[in-house]
């Protein structure tokens, strides 16, 4: 099994480019982050009490995905996200170092048995530029999210992808300079990447 990541900031595209990658090549098993069966993100969002619960609650949901995708065997699979940035938001967001010792026990447990990818492709953008796609697509779990929020987890994705770089294979993508929805032959290109890298 050959297995792509996509991660960036929340609103950066992930699963825009993700989609648009998977349509185009066969036998692809493409796995999305279900943010609807997420009980607390709502809540988090509005106020930021429940970052024990809500980092929790994404670690679960990850695992579960990842783990019924890999049970299946596809011949190759594309996820809209990589399962060490739940790591990156509990350091982000949990403050309490007893629950973030608990997360860590439970993170590391769980990526003890998980597959992990040929290749991270990492979606970059400005504050502003992402702030905006979050506010257009207009989800209900984040109406309450706030730009000084974003702003934070934006500059945390800056040193977590340097932490990636030092152990997996990566492509870099700007998306303020590239836009997918607009010039779909931003998807060939990044097709043809992946082919020379024998990553497909």
């Amino acid at each position: 099994m050959k297995y792509i990541c996509f991660e960036g900031c929340i609103g950066v595209g992930k699963t825009t480019v993700a989609t648009q990658l998977a349509a185009s090549i066969n036998d692809t098993y493409a796995l999305f982050e279900d943010f609807g069966a997420h009980p607390f993100l709502s809540d988090f969002y509005a106020d930021l009490k429940y970052t024990f619960e809500t980092e929790l609650g994404f670690l679960l949901i990850h695992y579960h995905q990842l783990q019924k995708a890999m049970n299946t065997q596809p011949q190759l699979l594309i996820s809209d996200y990589f399962f060490g940035k739940d790591k990156m938001f509990a350091d982000a967001n949990i403050m309490s170092e007893k629950e973030i010792d608990i997360f860590i026990q439970l993170y590391d447990y769980l990526l003890s048995s998980l597959v992990q990818p040929d290749i991270i492709i990492c979606l970059s953008g400005t504050t502003d530029m992402i702030y905006n796609r979050i506010l257009n697509r207009n989800r209900e779990s984040e109406k309450n999210i706030s730009y000084d929020y974003i702003s934070k987890i934006n500059r945390n994705y800056d040193i977590f992808f340097s932490e990636i770089k030092r152990n997996y294979c990566t492509i870099d993508i700007n998306m303020n300079e590239n836009d997918f929805v607009k010039n779909p032959e931003l998807i060939t290109e990044l097709q043809q990447n992946l082919i020379k890298m024998n990553i497909i």
